[in-house]
């Protein structure tokens, strides 16, 4: 798989390896208007609220995420988010998780 050393990553097929039977694609995508989204939050005054204050938003996940843990979409409880948001999708997150 090759490694990309670049702000600009360009999304769509990275190469492809072979594997005894199996042909493994390799794929990449941009995440940076998800992270954008996320820190923009963060940063806000409202800490996620909406105008209202009758709804916070946690976070902002790209959808690359729910490829590489599909567990997400079949286990949609807040304990399973909760431990996601306070590991590998740490980044997303727009308050903090331990608030969840």
């Amino acid at each position: 798989m090759p490694i990309i050393k670049s702000n600009k990553i360009v999304s769509g097929l990275q190469g492809v390896s072979y594997q005894d039977d199996k042909v493994i694609l390799h794929h990449a995508s941009s995440i940076s208007g998800a992270l954008a989204m996320a820190q923009g939050e963060r940063d806000s005054l409202s800490d996620g609220w909406t105008k209202d204050r009758n709804m916070r938003k946690i976070a902002t996940v790209p959808e690359s995420e729910f490829i590489l843990n599909p567990h997400l979409l079949k286990d949609n409880s807040t304990e399973v988010w909760r431990k996601f948001l306070q590991n590998e999708g740490r980044d997303y997150a727009v308050v903090d998780p331990k608030t969840i």
